[in-house]
């Protein structure tokens, strides 16, 4: 919804909706494909599917939280 919100305003330049919309996104992907790595990719021999409850949490909020406050500042800039 937010994302939608994001194109259909006025105040932001197109790079800024890009941005807004694929950081979020590519951060938690990359976050949780980190945290596959890290821990090797498998755990008894069984093909690591997700990352743990508190990386997989941390790379949906983190990054949308940030993205969010940047577009506030952006926003508070004008």
């Amino acid at each position: 919804m937010g994302v939608f919100l994001v194109w259909l305003s006025q105040s932001w330049r197109v790079w800024e909706k890009l941005v807004a919309t694929l950081a979020g996104p590519t951060a938690s992907v990359a976050i949780i494909i980190l945290a596959a790595v890290a821990s090797h990719g498998v755990i008894h021999g069984q093909a690591l599917l997700g990352a743990p409850v508190l990386v997989t949490t941390f790379a949906l909020i983190v990054p949308n939280t940030v993205v969010a406050l940047w577009l506030l500042w952006r926003i508070r800039e004008n």
